[in-house]
């Protein structure tokens, strides 16, 4: 490496190196070789549920070794959300917006030890704002894509973190029904 190359881009460039070089000493393909065929819905899920897939292939697959496919399956055959299906996406898209605005809280605590700040105040930094209104987008894009599938299947699985169940909450109970856990056998 010579003196003008930026520290960033040599760290980076040395991350990308040693990260293909424990791929291949891990018995894995080097970076770019495909690793051959795979289904994009393990069989384990096709006969109970249809795996929604709205970030593209191998979300959700999980690794072979785990008896996550099998307990899925069992807890398949449990799911009880009744949904209401809406007409159209243009009818989906007003609703979400709607529920998710009424529910969007006023305060958002950042995730480091100096910054805690009001996202919808005018005061608030540029990227706080950029951050309100992306977390909006994102939310209505999550549930719009829930709710897309829903029109075209009969169920689906639906995973999601608690940050997202908390400000998207009545808009997915309206959808959804009221959330219930059903233990495992």
């Amino acid at each position: 490496m010579n003196n003008s190359t930026p520290p960033v881009v040599a760290v980076l460039s040395l991350l990308v190196l040693l990260s293909a070089a424990l791929r291949v000493s891990a018995g894995g393909p080097p970076s770019g070789e495909p690793q051959g065929q795979q289904s994009e819905t393990p069989e384990e899920f096709r006969p109970d549920v249809r795996l929604v897939r709205a970030f593209g292939p191998g979300v959700g697959q999980g690794l072979p070794d785990l008896p996550f496919c099998a307990q899925f399956q069992k807890w398949g055959k449990k799911l009880s959300f009744v949904a209401t299906i809406h007409g159209t996406d243009k009818g989906t898209f007003s609703l979400v917006r709607q529920e998710i605005q009424l529910l969007k809280p006023q305060l958002v605590i950042k995730e480091s030890s100096e910054v805690v700040g009001p996202n919808a105040a005018n005061d608030a930094l540029v990227p706080q704002r950029v951050s309100a209104e992306n977390g909006l987008i994102r939310d209505i894009h999550l549930v719009q894509v829930i709710a897309q599938m829903l029109n075209r299947n009969d169920r689906v699985v639906v995973v999601y973190g608690g940050g997202h169940f908390q400000t998207d909450q009545a808009c997915l109970e309206r959808m959804l029904g009221r959330p219930r856990f059903i233990r495992p056998r």
